[in-house]
């Protein structure tokens, strides 16, 4: 795995094609989890790894892509390490006029501030979020401390005029 996997697998690169063509947070979330057992796959049938101190991060790598793929099939994080941790949460309040409202988030007791323009499917003008819209989001810090701010705000179960 420390090489360049090229995907051979046509079957498997038609499915991530398919998957992230569709744009759904879901969906990336399914095309990345391919992709990691696809690299899995591949090391289990071309690479055996030695059980000795040299081969340790190999061995490190693969158990953290094994975490993973594991992690996609969970609904709390949308990633690996604190790096890429995506979080999850749900629309608490929407103000339509203002373009602004609230995410509860889930793992956390303080709700995230969230703007219109800082959602990733280039939302504008008097646009309604329904409460308890599920998204996907990034977060940093807010303007003041424990009001944390989302960003790259990606819906799961809506979609703006259907």
């Amino acid at each position: 795995m420390a090489e360049v996997t090229p995907l051979l697998d046509s079957e498997t690169c038609e499915v991530i094609k398919i998957c992230l063509a569709d744009g759904r947070p879901e969906q990336r979330r399914k095309a990345i989890k391919t992709f990691i057992k696809y690299l899995l796959d591949e090391d289990r049938r071309y690479c055996i790894v030695p059980n000795h101190p040299v081969y340790r991060r190999q061995a490190a790598i693969e158990e953290e892509l094994q975490r993973l793929a594991r992690n996609f099939d969970v609904p709390t994080l949308c990633g690996g390490g604190p790096r890429y941790v995506r979080h999850l949460g749900k629309i608490k309040t929407w103000n339509i006029e203002k373009g602004y409202g609230f995410i509860r988030q889930d793992l956390d007791v303080h709700d995230a501030f969230a703007h219109i323009r800082d959602f990733s499917c280039n939302l504008s003008g008097d646009i309604a979020i329904p409460e308890g819209t599920s998204v996907e989001y990034d977060l940093a810090d807010g303007t003041e401390p424990d009001k944390p701010k989302a960003l790259n705000i990606l819906p799961f179960n809506w979609s703006p005029g259907g």
